[in-house]
């Protein structure tokens, strides 16, 4: 860290002394501009870093979802981040999970993901690879639950003719044609 000089000014104002030690005001600048340094130097190596490990050591890699009760996020780091002049660059494997059920593996390799592409003009670049985005999904379902309604009169091909293929035998049953609304329910396999 090094600031200028001339991004500080220091005025004293008063009687004969102050003029004086207006004189003098280069040696209170060095002064001032190596406290703030130091400070903020030993902020940047002692204290932020301090904070960070405690609360991740803390988490132990944990991070619960605001507004989302028992739904955790579990990072993991396998390698250490990458600082350039021009770039921190870091891997995360993302396994979202209820809580109340413990963790479970989406079923998919976790990939080798970029971490930063140079071709791409983009300061900020974020990838997230199939592993987090199946345990999404999964564990949304497992805390929240999806269920709705899509009624006939928004989707007008919702008929027994088009739900046939999906429930054979349906036009049958109920004639051929007819409009049909459905409600769905996806909740976790604990819930059946």
């Amino acid at each position: 860290m090094d600031i200028d000089r001339r991004d500080i000014d220091i005025h004293l104002h008063g009687n004969i002394w102050s003029d004086f030690a207006n004189l003098f005001e280069i040696f209170f600048k060095g002064t001032v501009i190596g406290m703030i340094e130091d400070m903020a130097e030993s902020a940047m190596n002692i204290g932020i870093p301090l904070v960070g490990n405690t609360i991740m050591t803390k988490s132990e890699g944990y991070l619960p979802i605001p507004f989302v009760p028992n739904w955790i996020f579990d990072w993991e780091t396998p390698y250490q981040a990458i600082v350039t002049d021009t770039s921190i660059a870091i891997g995360v494997k993302g396994l979202m999970f209820d809580k109340l059920i413990g963790e479970e593996d989406p079923g998919v390799t976790v990939p080798d993901m970029p971490y930063y592409n140079a071709t791409h003009p983009e300061q900020y670049q974020a990838y997230v690879s199939s592993y987090t985005i199946d345990s999404f999904f999964s564990s949304l379902i497992e805390v929240e639950g999806i269920h709705g309604w899509v009624n006939e009169t928004e989707v007008s091909i919702l008929t027994t003719d088009h739900l046939n293929i999906l429930l054979p035998g349906i036009v049958a049953y109920y004639g051929a044609g007819v409009p049909v609304d459905v409600y769905f329910n996806v909740t976790s396999l604990g819930d059946f």
